[in-house]
């Protein structure tokens, strides 16, 4: 989710949805921040992991204020798991989320944010990537199977309407074959007797 918050824009409200959970972490992320700020030696040992924390936690409150404003206007749909910043691309956004933001968290494993090299922070990025090209494998097949469930019902759906066009047809064309003349006989006006 951090990663996701500076990598897009955008969110659907139920994406942000405010649980007590993810405000109460990134109150406590503010101020892990804030404390790491003040006091130089931790700052100075983690100061990419600390920024990262906290961009990730602001982004996340302002992206919430966006989402409950935006649902008096035109807001996107409750689930949107927001626009990449990257379809200056031309990538299709399933191909962004699938392959280019994951490959981009990757890379950032790379970045000499440490002197160490083995930093949990960069090793953490790794896991970060694995989670996000996961997830987006998981919502492009349930896309796909969606998809298919709607072309499933739209074909079941022409093939009832066909069978009861036919069966209408044939009725109508039973209806002209039958004969015009009924066997009943015609009505005869009697006359009245006083």
């Amino acid at each position: 989710m951090p990663a996701l918050l500076i990598l897009r824009y955008n969110f659907g409200y139920q994406f942000l949805r405010p649980k007590s959970v993810l405000l109460s972490s990134c109150w406590a992320i503010l101020l892990f921040g804030f404390y790491s700020f003040i006091e130089p030696e931790f700052w100075n040992s983690n100061p990419w992991f600390c920024s990262f924390l906290s961009v990730a936690a602001l982004l996340y409150i302002l992206y919430l204020v966006w989402s409950v404003k935006s649902q008096w206007g035109n807001p996107p749909h409750d689930q949107y798991a927001g626009r990449s910043w990257f379809t200056f691309t031309g990538l299709s956004e399933q191909k962004i989320s699938l392959f280019l933001e994951p490959a981009i968290v990757a890379a950032a494993a790379f970045l000499p944010l440490t002197a160490d090299s083995s930093n949990d922070v960069e090793i953490g990025f790794f896991y970060v990537a694995l989670a996000m090209f996961l997830k987006a494998s998981i919502n492009s097949w349930e896309r796909i199977r969606k998809l298919k469930q709607q072309l499933d019902g739209s074909f079941d759906a022409e093939s009832v309407m066909e069978k009861v066009s036919k069966k209408r047809d044939s009725h109508h064309v039973d209806d002209a074959n039958k004969p015009s003349t009924t066997s009943r006989k015609a009505r005869i006006r009697r006359q009245r007797t006083e």
